[in-house]
């Protein structure tokens, strides 16, 4: 499991769903992995129906602009906006969607290797993530600055 700390950016336009700073090399890590995930299953759709069902429309991810989203219409349109230049920074609503989509590609690529989907050729399983909230460690000069401050 990879562990990603966070903590918000801004607000951007729904202070109650603030962007999140991140790693870049992590968040570049889920994007790929995501993509990659999704381009994977749409090839193997056509030869394994039991894919399908990531196409179905699911209550657990979140509502889009054009109404409820599955398994894989959230995770391209999370790919969609990074590879389009808009602001792709991730949310503080997304994370619950970004881990599970981590753990159903995780999960997909087990399966696939021990299944052989992918011919004679094993996949990379990739990291299940966990996004955890960045500890600040203030200084004891400044929490005594802070301390003596006048109220």
């Amino acid at each position: 499991m990879m562990q990603i700390e966070y903590q918000y950016s801004d607000t951007g336009t729904d202070p109650k769903n603030p962007f999140l700073e991140i790693n870049p090399n992590q968040q570049s890590y889920i994007y790929d992995t995501i993509q990659v995930f999704v381009n994977d299953v749409c090839e193997l759709t056509a030869r394994t129906p039991e894919f399908r069902e990531l196409f179905t429309v699911d209550n657990t991810f979140s509502r889009g602009k054009g109404g409820r989203n599955s398994c894989m219409s959230f995770a391209s349109g999370l790919c969609n906006k990074q590879y389009r230049g808009k602001r792709a920074d991730f949310s503080k609503n997304q994370i619950k969607h970004i881990e599970l989509i981590m753990q159903i590609a995780s999960g997909f690529y087990t399966q696939g290797n021990q299944k052989g989907w992918f011919g004679t050729t094993l996949r990379t399983v990739p990291y299940t993530v966990k996004f955890v909230k960045k500890k600040i460690e203030v200084s004891k000069d400044l929490q005594r600055l802070l301390q003596d401050e006048p109220k």
